[in-house]
């Protein structure tokens, strides 16, 4: 039902859709896929991936408002070269799907459609793909409605931010020996990861981005307002900037 990418607005009506997004959330979804990872046999809890939510993010918080939602971020290098190695596509069929989509080209500024459509190699695509994941989460939602956690902060404190997002999501937060968990890759770690090794780099992207690559993405993250949002230098977030980029 939810096509990558599904742009939504957060009062979208849709009975179909609904009920898809109610089976999942309500766990009446079941596949050797999304159960290969719950060990426990009564469940009292749910924790739901989604990694092709973000354009529906508002949507679903306004229908299911109970459920917390947590976003996570990583830095664009990152991900589009991850995006490049894993096959993922060149952005092409994203960006037509989106223009395609009335509401969308409707509800983004028109500067950035034109630009957007302009975007002729797959660097540029997949960093407008990057951006918008973020840009409509962060336009439609208020501050402190959802967390935001960068990767690279779980990377070097995850004890610290683990804390805040349980913090986030539940008020009987127990120290359970979670951190021997956190360091157990899961089923969809890539082997050649090293996440879990100390001294990890997060600015491995650059033996696969050029320069000029670099500097693409640099350049569009500025039509964004999201410049300051890291460090093209050594890869780092700066969290001070989400005040200025999600709604307040």
């Amino acid at each position: 039902m939810f096509v990558n990418p599904t742009y939504l607005r957060p009062d979208h009506k849709d009975a179909d859709l609904f009920a898809s997004a109610r089976n999942i959330i309500s766990g009446n979804v079941s596949s050797d896929w999304i159960n290969k990872e719950n060990k426990a046999i009564f469940p009292s809890r749910r924790l739901i991936k989604d990694i092709r939510a973000n354009f529906f993010l508002k949507w679903l918080n306004n229908n299911f408002p109970e459920m917390k939602i947590v976003l996570l971020v990583r830095h664009p290098c990152a991900v589009i070269d991850s995006w490049l190695r894993s096959g993922f596509g060149d952005g092409s069929v994203s960006r037509r799907r989106l223009i395609d989509n009335v509401d969308f080209v409707s509800d983004i500024e028109e500067g950035l459609i034109k630009e957007y459509l302009k975007a002729d190699t797959d660097i540029e695509r997949l960093a407008f793909l990057w951006a918008f994941n973020y840009f409509v989460p962060f336009q439609q939602f208020s501050f402190g409605e959802i967390k935001v956690v960068f990767y690279e902060s779980l990377v070097l404190s995850p004890e610290n931010e683990i804390r805040e997002i349980y913090s986030f999501i539940s008020d009987d937060f127990q120290d359970r020996g979670f951190s021997k968990q956190v360091f157990s890759p899961s089923s969809t770690t890539s082997k050649d990861q090293s996440f879990f090794e100390k001294g990890v780099r997060l600015d491995g992207w650059r033996k696969d981005l050029s320069m000029d690559d670099i500097k693409k993405i640099d350049k569009v993250m500025g039509l964004f307002g999201f410049g300051s949002l890291y460090s093209f230098e050594d890869g780092m977030p700066n969290p001070g900037e989400l005040r200025k980029l999600i709604n307040p």
